[in-house]
């Protein structure tokens, strides 16, 4: 799968980022790419639209993202009712 990157700057300019799938080809477990910028990066979202097949998209954000499990959405639903 190719690697979509949402990168967020400080000075809240976004830019869009895409790696083609050879990315994988030495090492299928991780990647490392350095990305040279003048400005300071806040925050990177990999595939911030969903387009990509992702069993777990809790973990496509630096820094993490803290978000409520499903149990915990359900939780507060049923609560509000």
């Amino acid at each position: 799968m190719p690697i979509l990157a949402e990168i967020t700057y400080e000075d809240g300019s976004k830019e869009n980022k895409y790696y083609p799938a050879e990315i994988w080809r030495f090492n299928d477990k991780e990647v490392k790419k350095v990305l040279g910028t003048e400005k300071k990066i806040t925050n990177i979202k990999i595939d911030p639209n969903g387009l990509t097949a992702d069993v777990n998209p809790d973990n496509n954000s630096w820094p993490k993202e803290e978000s409520d499990s499903k149990f915990d959405s359900f939780k507060k639903k049923s609560l509000s009712n």
